[in-house]
């Protein structure tokens, strides 16, 4: 398997990153989609993991300035990480840690010294495994049980 990673430029390669989180969040976890679709996606960054020309996974990256508002990333202090998904037939192949770490270098590249994200539970590990400590106590979003993680760059 030979994946690639890069940033959705194109109307066709966003679309892509839709169909995902279209497929896995509203699909699969029973997200809302007034909820998947929160405004942020035209201020932020798409990564999308091609395998061939089918795109079989996704991260989301958006800014956030010193009063933690939304912001283009290149204007950011601190960067969010989410809106993580992969494809259920392309899971633990190491798809998500490649992302993961695409979004990383990309903030580092950019200048940028935090990254902080709102991790489903399940996946906490995953994440810790990647250098993210949790913060804080539990909370749920979308009727999903969260822990809010960061990191330094």
């Amino acid at each position: 398997m030979s994946v690639v990673i890069r940033t959705a430029e194109s109307p066709a390669e966003r679309l892509a990153v839709w169909r995902i989180r279209e497929r896995v969040f509203i699909g699969e976890q029973g997200i809302a989609e007034a909820i998947e679709r929160d405004g942020l996606d035209d201020i932020a960054w798409h990564l999308v993991a091609w395998e061939s020309d089918t795109a079989v996974g996704t991260a989301r990256v958006v800014g956030l300035d010193g009063r933690n508002r939304p912001v283009p990333p290149a204007a950011a202090t601190v960067v969010k990480i989410g809106r993580m998904a992969v494809l259920p037939s392309k899971r633990r192949l190491g798809i998500g840690r490649r992302l993961l770490d695409t979004a990383l270098d990309l903030a580092r590249q950019k200048g940028l010294r935090r990254a902080e994200l709102s991790a489903q539970a399940y996946v906490v590990g995953f994440y810790e495994h990647a250098g993210f400590r949790v913060e804080g106590d539990p909370y749920v979003e979308a009727g999903i049980p969260h822990r809010r993680m960061s990191r330094e760059l």
